[in-house]
C-alpha cells in the first residue's frame, strides 16, 4: 500500500507538469496580406486606398501568450506630391512596435507599452483586432483633430 501512495503522488506530478500551456485563439504570428486605408475631412473621404503589395516577412503581427504583440513593418507611408496619393516604399531596417492587448468583448483593445508623445495638433489613435478563424483583422483609427481622421483595416493570416 505504501508504494501504491508514492506511485500515485509521482504520477500526479508528471500529469501537473506535463499540462501543455493554454494559447489564446490569437497567440502565433500572423503575416499581413492587405491594407486599406481611408482619409476623412469632415467626415467626407478625401482619400482612400488598397496595398496588396508588397508585404514581405517583415509585415506582421506577433501575439505572446503574456498579453504582449509586436507588429512589424518594413514599409512607411509617404505623400505624393500634391497630397492625392501615397507610395509604400521599403524602409531599411524594418520596424517594430510593441503593444499590450487585453479582450474587450468580441474584439481585442491594444495600447502601447510606452507612453506616446505629447501631440499638439491633437492626434490619438484606437486600435482593435478581431479574428475569425484563420484571419485576422487590425483596424486603426486615427484622429488629427476635430474633422480629420482616418482608418486602416489590416488584414493578416496565421503563419
Amino acid at each position: 500500500m505504501k508504494y501504491l501512495s508514492i506511485l500515485f503522488i509521482v504520477l500526479a506530478a508528471t500529469f501537473v507538469s506535463c499540462k501543455k500551456e493554454q494559447s489564446g485563439p490569437l497567440s502565433g504570428k500572423w503575416q499581413e496580406t492587405k491594407l486599406v486605408i481611408n482619409v476623412y475631412n469632415a467626415n467626407v473621404v478625401s482619400w482612400d486606398t488598397t496595398y496588396l503589395s508588397p508585404f514581405t516577412r517583415f509585415d506582421y503581427i506577433q501575439f505572446n501568450n503574456n498579453s504582449n504583440c509586436i507588429i512589424g513593418s518594413d514599409f512607411y507611408l509617404s505623400a505624393e506630391s500634391g497630397g492625392s496619393s501615397y507610395s509604400k516604399p521599403i524602409q531599411a531596417p524594418a520596424g517594430t512596435s510593441d503593444f499590450n492587448y487585453s479582450a474587450s468583448g468580441s474584439v481585442y483593445v491594444l495600447t502601447p507599452t510606452i507612453s506616446q508623445p505629447i501631440n499638439f495638433a491633437g492626434a490619438y489613435t484606437t486600435d482593435t483586432v478581431s479574428i475569425h478563424g484563420n484571419s485576422l483583422l487590425l483596424h486603426v483609427v486615427n484622429y488629427f483633430g476635430p474633422w480629420v481622421h482616418s482608418t486602416s483595416y489590416l488584414y493578416f493570416t496565421r503563419q
